[in-house]
């Protein structure tokens, strides 16, 4: 409830109010944007100085490096957990074992990377 009005709204990349009809409309407000830019922002302005830059030094670029692996293996990933699954609970033994063989490193290391995101990027929040 986005409006506090009590009725449900909807968020997909921009936010419809329910009026309490049923009906959605787009809300005029702006939403606040993630911005990759601010990896690294020292002093919290929201803006990246070439100062700051200077003093992340090679950090930010082994951040964004892992934020981007990790994103694109985890899009590969689901859909491969999801069949994994699906064929261990028909008891589809050897098309399972054949599809964990290469779901699961890539799962294991979104798992690691994700954890390192995390700690990354948790000094500046």
């Amino acid at each position: 409830d986005f409006d506090n009005d009590g009725d449900l709204d909807v968020w997909s990349g921009a936010i419809l109010l329910n009026d309490g009809r049923g009906r959605l409309t787009p809300d005029e407000q702006e939403l606040p944007q993630a911005n990759t830019a601010t990896v690294g922002d020292i002093n919290g302005d929201g803006i990246l100085q070439s100062s700051e830059k200077l003093d992340v030094g090679t950090l930010r670029s082994f951040y964004l490096g892992i934020l981007l692996s990790h994103i694109l293996l985890a899009v590969i990933a689901l859909p491969m957990i999801l069949m994994a699954f699906y064929y261990g609970l028909n008891n589809k033994r050897t098309q399972h074992k054949k599809l964990v063989r290469f779901a699961f490193p890539i799962w294991m290391y979104v798992s690691v990377t994700g954890v390192l995101v995390y700690i990354l990027i948790s000094p500046y929040y």
